[in-house]
């Protein structure tokens, strides 16, 4: 498995994940990291290898439309285009959490049913590191530097879950 972090930093969506790819005996480095752009928004997958693969290289979304909120597009706009991409696809719909961030916001989209959860706090996590991430997020809430925050996040995951591992890598949302 692996985490993937998110935080909000300047009003912007700043997201890191780990490297690794790993079953139970073995790990191994990627070459491309876990997180990418999808149409308009940065989504990092955790799960299944062949789901974050099948929607980075898919059809992106529809653009949203310029008075639309973000939970209404990540709903109507993003979620359809992913479940669209899994319909034609061998994409296994049971093994996939993601994190999306959008204009300012973090939101995450759940494995089999798809719902869509906005995340009250400036930063989330998710895949089989996300509770040692998360406390790692809270505790680091006063730090202004969002990448350094997603830094400290990854490695103390990578210290204390052996799925997860170097290199790590961040994205920021422009």
């Amino acid at each position: 498995m692996s985490v993937i972090v998110a935080v909000v930093e300047n009003r912007r969506v700043r997201m890191g994940s780990d490297g690794a790819i790993s079953s139970e005996d073995y790990i191994a480095e990627l070459r491309e990291p876990k997180i990418f752009r999808f149409g308009k928004v940065l989504m990092g997958c955790a799960g299944s290898l062949r789901c974050a693969q099948v929607i980075k290289h898919g059809p992106s979304p529809r653009p949203p439309t310029y008075r639309e909120g973000s939970a209404h597009y990540i709903i109507t706009g993003v979620v359809p285009a992913i479940r669209q991409i899994f319909r034609e696809t061998d994409a296994p719909m049971d093994d996939f959490e993601a994190l999306v961030g959008f204009r300012n916001r973090i939101f995450e989209i759940t494995p089999r049913t798809f719902a869509v959860i906005e995340i009250k706090e400036d930063y989330a996590a998710t895949g089989s590191g996300y509770l040692v991430a998360l406390g790692s997020l809270a505790s680091t809430m006063a730090m202004k530097d969002g990448e350094r925050r997603l830094l400290r996040a990854l490695t103390a995951t990578a210290k204390h879950c052996p799925t997860v591992s170097e290199p790590f890598y961040t994205t920021l949302l422009r």
